[in-house]
Order: C-alpha cells, then sequence, then structure tokens
C-alpha cells in the first residue's frame, strides 16, 4: 500500500512538473510572438511605440526567469551560437577600443549586448521545428499587419526621394531590412514549413505584399538577399527519394531573378524607388555610367577604407 502511495504521488509530481514546463513555454511564446508583433506594429500608427518596450522588457524578465528555474542545479551549458557570438563581440569591443571614436562602444557595442540577450532568450522558447514555425507565422502575419496599416492610412507611398520606411522608422534601411526577415521566414516556411497547397498559396500572398513594400522602400542589398536566401534552401532540399535537384532549382532561381528585375525596371513606380538605384549601381559597376550618390559614398569609403589598411595592415 505504501508503495502504492508513493508511486501514485511520484506520477502526480511527474505530471506537475509537465505542466508547469508546458506553461511557462507556452507563456514564452505567447510573449515571443507578441514582441515580434509590436516591433512591427507599435510605431505610433495605431499602436504607441511605448507598448514595443513594455513588451520587450516583459519578455525579457520572463526569459531570465524561465532560465533560472530550467537552469537551477544543473551544470551551464552554451550554444555553439552563443560561444561564436561571444567571440564576436570580443573582437568586436577589442576593435572599437583601438578606433577613435569611442561612442562606438556606447552605442553599437550596447546594442550588440542587447541582441545577445535576446538571442539567448529567443533559444529558450524555440527548440524544434514547430516552435520556429510559430515564429515564422508570427513574422509573416506581423510585417503584413504593418504593410496593412501603412495601406489604410495612406502611407504606403515612395517615391525616388521619399523612399518607403524613413518617415515610419526613421531611416528606410531599417524598414527595409524588417521586411526583409520578415521575407527570410516566408520563405522559409514556403520551403520547410508546410506542404499543404492552400498554405503555400496563402504564403505566396504574404511573400508578394512583403516584397512590393521591399521595392518602393529602395533598398538594393534587401531586395537581393531574398533571391540568395531561396536558391540557398532550395540547394539543401531533398525529395522524397533523398535525391538533389540543382540544376533544376538553379533554372528557377535565374527565371525568377529575371522576372523580378524585368519588373523592377518596367514598371514606373519600381523603377522610380529600387529600378533606377539598382541599374545605375550595375552601370558604374560595369563601368559604363556613374554610381548614384549612395553607392559613390560606399565607394570612397572601400577606397579610404584599403589606403588606411595599407598604412597599418594589422589592424587596419
Amino acid at each position: 500500500m505504501a508503495s502504492k502511495t508513493f508511486l501514485y504521488c511520484y506520477e502526480g509530481e511527474k505530471v506537475k512538473s509537465k505542466i508547469i514546463k508546458l506553461d511557462i513555454n507556452s507563456i514564452g511564446i505567447l510573449l515571443m510572438c507578441v514582441y515580434v508583433f509590436m516591433t512591427y506594429n507599435a510605431v505610433n500608427i495605431f499602436i504607441p511605440s511605448i507598448y514595443n518596450t513594455l513588451i520587450l522588457y516583459v519578455f525579457f524578465i520572463w526569459g531570465v526567469l524561465v532560465a533560472l528555474i530550467k537552469t537551477a542545479g544543473k551544470k551551464l551549458t552554451l550554444s555553439s551560437y552563443t560561444a561564436w557570438y561571444a567571440i564576436f563581440m570580443i573582437a568586436s569591443l577589442a576593435i572599437m577600443l583601438y578606433s577613435p571614436e569611442k561612442r562606438l562602444i556606447s552605442g553599437q557595442f550596447y546594442l550588440m549586448i542587447v541582441s545577445l540577450c535576446l538571442t539567448l532568450v529567443f533559444q529558450l522558447f524555440i527548440k524544434n521545428e514547430h516552435t520556429f514555425s510559430r515564429l515564422g507565422w508570427a513574422y509573416a502575419i506581423s510585417s503584413f499587419v504593418l504593410i496593412l496599416s501603412l495601406y489604410l492610412t495612406d502611407n504606403l507611398t515612395a517615391n525616388a526621394s521619399n523612399r518607403l520606411g524613413g518617415d515610419i522608422m526613421g531611416n528606410p534601411n531599417i524598414f527595409a531590412s524588417m521586411i526583409m526577415v520578415a521575407v527570410l521566414y516566408e520563405i522559409w516556411l514556403f520551403v520547410y514549413g508546410t506542404k499543404k497547397r492552400t498554405t503555400k498559396l496563402f504564403l505566396i500572398f504574404l511573400l508578394a505584399v512583403n516584397m512590393y513594400a521591399l521595392i518602393i522602400s529602395a533598398g538594393r542589398k534587401y531586395f537581393v538577399v531574398p533571391f540568395i536566401f531561396f536558391y540557398i534552401l532550395l540547394l539543401f532540399k531533398v525529395d522524397k527519394k533523398g535525391k538533389k535537384h540543382i540544376i533544376r532549382y538553379t533554372v528557377y532561381i535565374g527565371l525568377l531573378a529575371t522576372v523580378a528585375y524585368t519588373l523592377i525596371m518596367k514598371i514606373p513606380v519600381f523603377y522610380e524607388t529600387i529600378g533606377h538605384r539598382m541599374e545605375s549601381f550595375i552601370e558604374g559597376f560595369l563601368g559604363k555610367g556613374q554610381y548614384d550618390s549612395s553607392a559613390s559614398i560606399r565607394k570612397e569609403m572601400r577606397i579610404l577604407a584599403l589606403r588606411k589598411w595599407f598604412v597599418r595592415p594589422f589592424w587596419g
């Protein structure tokens, strides 16, 4: 009788432990998705930006509490990502200390610390492909809601002198980078996240909406990266027999890139924003024309960087 009572108590504790574990993980995933949503949409259009800061602190504090619970009495282990990022931060700090621009430490290095802390919290709750898919859908839906809110408030417009995102995020490149990240998640979901045709069609719709916003934000590299990412995913994709179709996927990506390039060059609203910038960069690179102001500044910076490197090759 005593042994049975002990067994019931033991099984009850196991169930209770699973429930607690499930609850803290579920709350963490929910907070993670809400944080992503607020990052995209708490931009003082429909939602004040203060809510983004609030959910950030709540998510981070919850992550710290969960980390303390999970690591209590256990040996602390570091993931390969954490180890790599720590080495990268140490190298960056050494370079920033060497640089005459000491304000980089309080600016850029502080952001690196914040990024490390956030990604550590993300790792607590993303343990498998299922939870990663949830994160991907959070980015996909959040970015779509942002674009929809811009459309409803007549802010989904841009021209050659006023790129989309400058008035919203303070810098069009910040906006473009955020949309690009959402596009990368949508591409992953399309390739690996689902096999349902209706879901894939919905993802194509979301991709089209985000790519439209990406084009009129006029970020050249942000427009190119999704095609490279898509191609890399396809290179690793295998069919039911375990075979890869590299030639077929290479042709697909080539055709897709050709169609996309043709569209940004032929459709006036696309050409006014990203088309002419892409054209001037290619012509300048081939020596057939001049770079635009943005590309010219980067070219001069590369030349100056090489000159400085030859003067002090060890530190650069």
